[in-house]
């Protein structure tokens, strides 16, 4: 058996943004449930409309914009985790974790 054969019970990561529609349909193929840390203008596209009305994500919007390097800045983009498949629920959620390596000083 291939690892592409193996069924798991969820797959969560954070696809490359050209690609996501693409991960995520992949995904949905090898795992019961599915979570994807993506900008939330992944929500506003004609493109995506088949998706989205297909498998209908819970959309978890992150209350703080989430720091992709190690001195703490962000972008000016909003993110939320897309779980599929899901019930058309919307929340607002606030864990968007601090991480600074220990042998980095903090940035405050």
């Amino acid at each position: 058996m291939t690892p592409l054969e193996v069924l798991s019970d969820w797959i969560i990561t954070n696809p490359p943004y050209r690609q996501a529609e693409q991960f995520v349909r992949h995904g949905m193929l090898h795992a019961e449930r599915t979570a994807w840390l993506l900008r939330l203008n992944f929500l506003g596209s004609q493109k995506r409309v088949p998706l989205h009305a297909r498998f209908d994500p819970d959309v978890h919007v992150l209350s703080k914009r989430p720091s992709f390097t190690y001195d703490g800045r962000t972008d000016a983009t909003e993110y939320a985790w897309f779980v599929y498949p899901g019930s058309g629920r919307l929340s607002v959620i606030d864990c968007t974790p601090y991480f600074m390596p220990p042998d980095k000083p903090q940035v405050i």
